[in-house]
């Protein structure tokens, strides 16, 4: 082989390093419910696959990413568990690789052998790149096609093939996310930027991107009511009008912050030297310069911040600080590789922690694990990916507010995340916490094992309400006036409850019911409840709707009634339960 043809020692070193910290670790989270990204993205491939069809049915996303992960999921056996999951994180990282290729490609071809060697072990090492690419992100695979645009616009190509390359890389971006049209604005600069720029080129650009979206997502088009929808589900996600978004200039600080913590002031530095120098150059390197600052600026005016929105301008950044190091080197060997030494240093270190959280046991992992010595009790969390033990039911809630305390006093155990806990209510008390070894998504946040002061078998004392007709003695309940609606319950004394027992009809849905409490039998007051769906009791029997007051209510008589004040069936069977000890 001639040593014209033979590879680039620096960029398969480059290439290995690449592979190395992104194939390493991607079994995270075995044991657990996958990411609702991933899982969503896996359920829709599954989709496919299962109708024999390329609907990708997914329209919050154009469908190229996912004809992407078709393969991978399909020899992985086509089923939405966690072996198509890690076959996607699979086609991810492999993506995650592609992209150092390429942009050792475009740095070559910009400004040198030296610049591409730069650039591609910057890109390998990038902790940005290396954390999303252990999940299925279409970040990662978006920036292959902006750096296939960019190598567009300065590979040797005819005017009018260059337009072609740049369209279709275009297209390419446009079919993976909505967020893709961001690099029409540099690959049109570039266009622009050319000598004597024609109008046809422009033509060309946007005809090609345009066919070449609809032919790699052509349901986009095919189901354009639910693809616009989905578009407009994102558009709301990130343009949602909260109350406390941060601002454009705080977006952009914490953006910078972000960099500066994962890729290093060295890098970033660089970056200002190599844009410095590329000004010299500006039809060469503006389409370069211009795409971070597209994306930074866009990305900014959202009212969510992620770190993958990131991940497709690193390229361009990689490229722009081995400009950088080559001119600080000024031609001199030592200087170069010194400067290089500095620049990587940082984020590949950065990036070997991350790798080496995604091998250790995350706290949801010491959890689980935990969670065994409840075997054949109830379970709650917040952490909606904890995986379940076996012989644990394990129920998941969003957030750890009033009535999700109320309901923790129901389990045996509680897995909370610990930004949600605050101040453990009195009710509840901490057994362990599990603390990430490190800010990654393979560890998550750290979690709380809490459990109830009082065991939930020792709490109450149940005791069932009969129909009016029946043991007058004890509890009964009677439909109210139609004036008042639902269901009365008469106590034989002032009592206090602690919880309500409703099992519905066989065949019936558990209602939606409002509760109120009288002290005297005439005068009514709300009561804020929790509310919990049981197992039936038998497998015959209706459902159980448990109804939990906040706190203890002290009443002669409770009032049952729907939400809507529809008419209230009776319920199979009903109890009260007074506290046999505090549970507060």
């Amino acid at each position: 082989m001639s040593a014209r043809r033979r590879p680039d020692l620096w960029l398969l070193v480059a290439l290995a390093v690449a592979a190395g910290l992104r194939f390493t670790g991607l079994g995270w989270g075995s044991g657990h419910r996958p990411l609702g990204d991933e899982q969503s993205f896996v359920e829709a491939v599954a989709a496919m696959l299962a109708n024999g069809d390329l609907d990708h049915r997914f329209y919050e996303y154009p469908g190229l990413f996912l004809y992407l992960l078709l393969p991978g999921q399909w020899l992985a056996g086509g089923e939405a568990g966690f072996t198509s999951t890690w076959a996607g994180r699979i086609t991810v990282a492999a993506f995650g690789v592609a992209a150092v290729g390429l942009v050792y490609a475009l740095g070559r071809v910009l400004a040198g052998t030296t610049v591409g060697r730069a650039a591609a072990l910057l890109k390998a090492v990038s902790p940005l790149d290396v954390e999303q690419a252990h999940m299925i992100r279409t970040d990662v695979v978006l920036e292959v096609a902006f750096l296939l645009g960019l190598l567009a616009l300065v590979w040797p190509l005819r005017r009018a093939r260059r337009a072609s390359a740049a369209g279709a890389a275009l297209g390419v971006a446009s079919a993976i996310k909505f967020s893709g049209p961001l690099l029409a604005a540099p690959l049109a600069l570039g266009l622009l930027l050319r000598r004597r720029p024609r109008p046809a080129d422009f033509v060309r650009f946007g005809a090609v991107a345009a066919l070449v979206f609809v032919a790699c997502s052509p349901y986009t088009l095919l189901h354009l009511e639910e693809a616009l929808s989905g578009a407009g589900t994102q558009m709301r996600y990130h343009y949602e009008g909260r109350t406390e978004a941060p601002g454009y200039v705080e977006n952009l600080g914490a953006y910078g912050v972000r960099l500066g913590e994962t890729l290093g002031v060295p890098w970033l530095l660089l970056c200002v030297a190599g844009a410095w120098a590329a000004r010299r150059r500006p039809r060469r390197f503006a389409p370069l310069v211009a795409l971070p600052i597209v994306v930074l600026a866009v990305f900014a005016t959202a009212e969510v911040r992620y770190d993958r929105f990131l991940v497709p301008l690193t390229g361009a950044l990689a490229v722009l600080a081995a400009i950088g190091i080559e001119r600080l080197g000024r031609g001199r060997a030592p200087l170069t590789v010194a400067a290089g030494l500095i620049a990587l240093a940082w984020p590949a270190s950065q990036s070997a922690l991350d790798v080496r959280s995604y091998l250790q046991p995350s706290p949801r992992d010491q959890a689980k694990d935990a969670l065994a010595a409840w075997s054949g009790g109830r379970a709650l969390t917040t952490a909606r990916e904890l995986g379940a033990p076996p012989g644990v039911s394990l129920t998941r809630v969003r957030g750890f507010d009033p009535w999700t305390r109320r309901l923790a006093r129901e389990h045996d155990v509680s897995v909370v995340i610990a930004s949600q806990l605050g101040e453990a209510p009195p009710s509840l008390r901490e057994v362990r916490r599990f603390r990430p070894t490190r800010n990654t998504a393979g560890q998550g946040p750290e979690l709380v094992l809490l459990a109830p002061v009082v065991p939930p078998a020792l709490a109450y004392e149940w005791t069932d309400v009969r129909p009016g007709n029946e043991a007058p003695g004890g509890p009964r309940w009677d439909v109210a006036e139609p004036a008042a609606g639902g269901l009365e319950v008469r106590l034989p004394a002032p009592a206090t409850v602690a919880a309500l027992e409703w099992e519905v009809a066989p065949g019936e849905r558990p209602p939606r019911l409002r509760l109120f409490a009288s002290r005297d039998g005439s005068r009514y007051a709300p009561v804020e409840i929790a509310s919990e769906r049981l197992a039936p009791p038998a497998p015959a029997g209706g459902a159980l709707l448990r109804l939990l007051p906040l706190e203890p209510v002290t009443a002669v008589e409770l009032r049952l009634q729907t939400a809507d004040r529809a008419p209230l069936a009776p319920p199979a069977r009903l109890r009260t339960a007074r506290p046999l000890a505090t549970s507060r």
